[in-house]
């Protein structure tokens, strides 16, 4: 007896198996995973086998049901039709061959009755062997009435099986949808968690410009009035060389006054008087003088403090310059974080998908 080749359904079950591997269902591969067949058995029912995954991929989309689940039924399903069919036509056979015989013991019979129409006893055992082999026939159509009632029975217990399939598929897709709303609800926090520290971040770069603003303008005024003092320190500088010399001028007509007091003496009373005015505009020039030093040791203080004043502010400037870096600096450090937790949201929907799909 021939040994039977390799068959479309042997191809089939070997791609599904090499695809649920994850390996590409090709020649090569089907023939290894087969162990027997040549290239030019099993690239027709390869092709075959191909052609009707377009059809399986239309049935997935249109049920919404994964591609492996849709071939595994499938696969199952011919499988349950092609052992069917085997047993029916192994029935079939055996009924047909049964059924020769007997048409052919009928002839046989109808040609001794013919022949021996005289001898009735042995034409009654014939008749009764007839009979014998027609409840045989009947027995055996009886068995194949069995065969199929059985054969419906696990058709219904197979549609029961893919009813509790479809019932589970709906259980997962349920979760699925459950573990998508989660998932959508964790982005919208994230969201509103990056937007709020985002207005945080703009509201103190806002004050931080504000202050620096702020401080600029302070500074500029404590420059003007650094010039101002300046100015005031020039001017008094000014008008105490003016009484200085005002002064040394007083003394020259105090001297001049007094050889004149000297060399007349009728005038004494006259240029006694003078003297003690010219002595009282000197006192009161060198009061004036002192003040004017005073005020220019005063001004000079708040020069001082000025300055001081001046380079705390450039300090404080630098300082907030420093802290608008950091800032920066934290804002860049977010948009890392924020680019991590994209990528994990990512890896999130990825591991989410391959178990949608497993």
């Amino acid at each position: 007896m021939a040994r039977p080749g390799v068959t479309y359904n042997d191809v089939a079950k070997a791609a599904i198996e090499l695809t649920g591997l994850g390996k590409l269902p090709i020649i090569d591969n089907v023939r290894q995973f087969l162990g027997t067949g040549s290239s030019s058995t099993i690239a027709p029912h390869l092709r075959t086998w191909k052609t009707k995954q377009g059809e399986i991929q239309l049935i997935a989309i249109k049920e919404k049901l994964p591609e492996e689940f849709v071939v595994l039924m499938k696969g199952l399903w011919e499988r349950v039709l092609q052992e069917a069919q085997t047993q029916i036509s192994l029935v079939e056979q055996h009924a047909d061959k049964n059924l020769s015989e007997h048409k052919q013991k009928i002839e046989n019979l109808v040609q001794d009755n013919k022949r021996f129409q005289q001898q009735c006893n042995q034409l009654q055992q014939k008749e009764q062997q007839l009979t014998n082999d027609n409840l045989a026939l009947e027995q055996a159509i009886i068995q194949f009435q069995n065969k199929q009632a059985a054969f419906q029975a696990e058709s219904k217990a197979f549609q029961q099986r893919l009813t509790d399939k479809q019932e589970r598929i709906d259980e997962v897709q349920r979760l699925s949808q459950q573990v998508q709303n989660n998932l959508d609800h964790y982005r919208e926090a994230s969201r509103e968690q990056r937007l709020k520290e985002q207005q945080q971040y703009e509201s103190q770069i806002k004050y931080l410009e504000q202050s620096s603003q702020q401080y600029l303008q302070e500074n500029d005024h404590l420059k003007k009035q650094l010039q101002l003092a300046q100015e005031k320190i020039d001017q008094l500088q000014q008008d105490n060389q003016a009484l200085k010399n005002e002064s040394h001028d007083i003394s020259a007509q105090l001297n001049d006054t007094t050889s004149q007091l000297t060399i007349t003496k009728a005038s004494l009373a006259a240029s006694l008087k003078s003297e003690t005015h010219w002595q009282t505009q000197y006192q009161v020039v060198l009061s004036k003088f002192n003040e004017q030093e005073n005020s220019v040791s005063d001004l000079q203080k708040q020069v001082a403090l000025l300055s001081q004043q001046v380079s705390i502010s450039e300090n404080q400037l630098h300082e907030m310059k420093i802290q608008n870096k950091l800032l920066t600096h934290e804002k860049w450090q977010l948009g890392q974080e924020s680019a991590q937790l994209t990528g994990q949201i990512k890896k999130i929907e990825s591991l989410h998908m391959m178990e949608k799909f497993a």
